[in-house]
């Protein structure tokens, strides 16, 4: 009988042993696979960096840098706002045809593109502070037609609140509405809410490289095919600054993680006045919702919205694009650019 239990009690500590000296080599090749990813991607983000310099110039708003990239000539000047963890490469074709007419600037907010970092939380009211910081250190002059898309919307109103002076209209393309949460259904949260999700995951993988590996297997096509009308070596270079980063889902999940301050931060706005105003709205990304959500519902509360966010001004005009879905920078630039040349064209002369 000790005899059996002495065998027994040696086999098992065999086992034990094996397993972890297995786990011990999983460990280990864990850690030299991570160490071999950080050095791929930091390699690659080193090499994109030297690959693509900033076009524009790198303005110092205290303590940081962001990138703004003026084109063209004329008055006043367009500024592009873009949507949440959009890059001012957002608005490459937009700006490539409205700089032909008059003077445009599209920037990185901090955190995305060319800038830098910036500090937390990333709500509009920061945002709007960068960007009044960044315009006036830069030597442009207002006043300016502001033109913001998705979360850009919010950024582009708050400004027009604090700056009215230096305000000369408002182009909102595909703008969010900080009555969103009250009046769309619940389920319309849970895509916040996964989004989120997604974005904590790809800042994981980002800082291993493999969404870099993912992206260049053709793995992120959900994000890229959004670029299907960029010319190859600006499609490239988007890519490069944005989905291969981990400092851009990084920012990502802050914007998100602050966008229940920043609709907070809208609420004391109120009207525009007699403020020119155009709003372009296309339609909320519905296809990959889930069969069980309203989508009907979603769709017409979105319009509804879209038509407040009209009645904002007295000196509207609202473009409804049945062809357009959310990101209509990169999707349907043309259209973008018929809105704002109806906003320059209520401007006096």
């Amino acid at each position: 009988m000790n005899s059996q239990v002495k065998r027994s009690t040696n086999k098992l500590k065999t086992i034990l042993r094996r397993i972890f000296q297995t786990a011990g080599v999983i460990i280990i090749v864990a850690i030299l696979l991570s160490g071999i990813g950080r050095v791929y991607q930091s390699a690659a983000e080193a090499k994109d960096q030297q690959q693509y310099p900033p076009p524009g110039q790198m303005v110092d708003i205290g303590g940081y840098r962001l990138h703004l990239y003026c084109t063209g000539q004329g008055s006043p000047t367009v500024v592009l706002e873009s949507g949440l963890a959009g890059p001012a490469l957002e608005w490459a074709l937009v700006q490539q045809k409205l700089e032909k007419t008059t003077r445009v600037c599209s920037y990185d907010r901090a955190g995305l593109g060319w800038s830098e970092a910036g500090p937390m939380p990333r709500t509009s009211q920061e945002m709007v502070n960068e960007l009044h910081a960044l315009l006036g250190n830069g030597g442009i002059e207002g006043p300016y037609v502001l033109v913001g898309h998705s979360l850009g919307g919010f950024n582009v109103r708050l400004f027009a609140h604090e700056y009215p002076d230096e305000t000369a209209g408002i182009v909102l393309v595909a703008s969010g509405n900080e009555h969103e949460d009250d009046r769309m259904p619940a389920e319309y949260k849970k895509i916040e809410e996964s989004n989120m999700q997604t974005d904590r995951l790809l800042i994981a993988l980002a800082r291993f490289g493999i969404t870099r590996l993912a992206g260049n297997a053709g793995l992120l096509s959900s994000y890229t095919n959004l670029l299907n009308k960029f010319p190859q070596e600006i499609r490239e270079k988007f890519i490069a600054l944005t989905f291969y980063r981990p400092q851009y889902w990084s920012t990502a999940y802050a914007e998100m993680s602050a966008l229940s301050e920043s609709k907070a931060q809208m609420a004391v706005t109120g009207s525009l006045g007699d403020l020119p105003l155009v709003v372009l709205s296309g339609s909320p990304d519905v296809s990959r919702l889930p069969v069980s959500f309203p989508v009907e519902q979603i769709q017409r509360t979105f319009q509804d919205l879209q038509v407040e966010l009209a009645g904002l001004s007295t000196q509207s005009t609202h473009i409804v694009c049945e062809t357009c879905d959310h990101y209509i920078p990169m999707t349907d630039p043309d259209q973008v650019l018929d809105a704002i040349n109806q906003e320059l064209a209520k401007l006096p002369h």
